[in-house]
């Protein structure tokens, strides 16, 4: 059983430095969306959207 559970780490271990590049581009890009979505300036009331 340990065994089992030893292969199936050293599988997704090296699954995850395979694609840790891939992997920390699409975290910094979606906090940098994040960040940016919530950083927005506020728009005047006379924007000509809904109210």
């Amino acid at each position: 059983m340990a065994a089992k559970k030893l292969g199936l780490l050293a599988l997704a271990g090296a699954f995850v430095l395979k694609f840790a590049k891939i992997i920390i581009f699409a975290v910094v890009g979606f906090g940098a969306a994040v960040m940016n979505f919530f950083r927005r300036k506020p728009r005047n009331d006379n924007a000509g959207g809904p109210a």
